[in-house]
């Protein structure tokens, strides 16, 4: 079996920019911004760029597996 990384979800990460966005509008303009709201919007932020580099990274060291496979086989193909 053959490993495969998908990258058929971006509308994950569309849904996510528009709830961290409304989240933020919400920040500003509901009246007496309580804790929860204050500390909810920095936490969401880094949550958010944490996960991204996760995914970025796997999704790069992916194709660098691929590549180093492909290159082996010319490899042990030209010899």
């Amino acid at each position: 079996m053959e490993r495969y990384f998908a990258i058929d979800h971006r509308w994950v990460w569309i849904l996510n920019g528009i709830v961290t966005f409304a989240c933020f509008v919400s920040f500003l303009i509901v009246d007496g911004k309580e804790r929860v709201y204050s500390f909810y919007i920095p936490l969401d932020f880094a949550l958010n760029i944490a996960k991204s580099a996760f995914f970025w990274y796997h999704f790069h060291q992916d194709h660098k597996i691929k590549a180093e496979k492909v290159e082996l086989a010319k490899r042990l193909h030209a010899s």
